[in-house]
């Protein structure tokens, strides 16, 4: 999750289910199915505002949940080899998603990291219970992370983070920043209307070297689509080797102390002084693999 777009470091609020009480535990919710993929798990640390079923899966403000390959039963410790794994070079990754009553201020993210954490012998870091990373060091631990959205009703943006450096196999440096682009014509009311489900996916298209070139998203509600190119050759390329590798899908809802310290995400055209009114609920549904759709790059 992106923290450093104006280049300030905040104190996230991210309650994320790691309280201290719950630290090694596992919330698991009932299974769902992923197309192309088969049945898998909505998991969380600790948590209680996570929801799944048939299709559908949901987070409430304050929490962080991974799709897992397996459901291992609350107070038990994580399987740091039971994280479903998406390889998503040449494949297009679609989903419906209601964010309608996520407003400004609040981040409801559906974004993927280089998980397990690894020390650098290569084996898996529990870090704070859940072998958590991503480019912001937010767990403590440093890998490449891939935001597929950071949004709210206002906004949303589409942000890769390469990683610099590695000690062995354990990252040591990421971009916090990223190399991020906005939707256009998106909010309540426009073209892409926040206020109603709409769909989006990603594709990742592949060049002729066989790096990836571009991943370009599309949004789609009734008529009206909308397309966003992350398509800077060097920076894409550089994400080549985390995604041959496998990364993990996470969900997570959550918002800093004001309106400020989402103002990289939302401002304009959010109101720099109104802060997450931490109530919403974000929804998705019908997320699936499939082979790539498009070839811009």
């Amino acid at each position: 999750v992106s923290t450093q777009s104006t280049g300030h470091n905040m104190n996230l609020i991210l309650t994320l289910a790691i309280a201290s009480s719950f630290i090694y535990s596992v919330y698991c919710q009932c299974q769902f199915q992923v197309g192309g993929m088969g049945t898998k798990y909505f998991s969380a640390q600790g948590a209680s505002g996570i929801s799944a079923s048939g299709t559908t899966f949901s987070a409430s403000y304050g929490n962080r949940a991974y799709i897992t390959d397996s459901c291992i039963g609350y107070g038990q410790s994580w399987d740091p080899n039971g994280f479903t794994q998406f390889y998503l070079l040449g494949k297009t990754l679609s989903v419906e998603v209601d964010l309608s009553t996520v407003g400004c201020g609040c981040n409801a993210a559906l974004y993927m990291v280089s998980m397990p954490a690894r020390f650098p012998d290569g084996s898996p870091n529990i870090g704070k219970g859940d072998y958590y990373c991503d480019a912001n060091q937010v767990g403590g631990f440093w890998c490449p992370e891939m935001d597929l959205m950071e949004s709210n009703t206002a906004a949303l943006q589409i942000t890769p983070h390469q990683c610099y450096s590695m000690n062995g196999q354990q990252y040591t440096n990421c971009d916090k920043g990223g190399d991020g682009k906005k939707a256009p014509q998106y909010g309540t009311g426009s073209n892409i209307d926040t206020q109603r489900s709409f769909n989006i996916s990603w594709t990742f298209n592949l060049g002729g070297d066989g790096n990836l070139a571009s991943i370009v998203t599309m949004l789609q509600q009734d008529t009206h689509s909308v397309t966003i190119n992350n398509n800077d050759s060097g920076y894409m390329a550089k994400m080549t080797d985390p995604f041959k590798k496998g990364m993990v899908v996470v969900v997570s809802h959550w918002s800093g102390n004001s309106g400020s310290d989402m103002s990289w995400l939302d401002v304009p055209p959010c109101n720099i002084n109104v802060a997450c009114s931490r109530g919403g609920v974000v929804r998705f549904n019908n997320l699936a693999l499939s082979d790539a759709v498009s070839s811009i790059a």
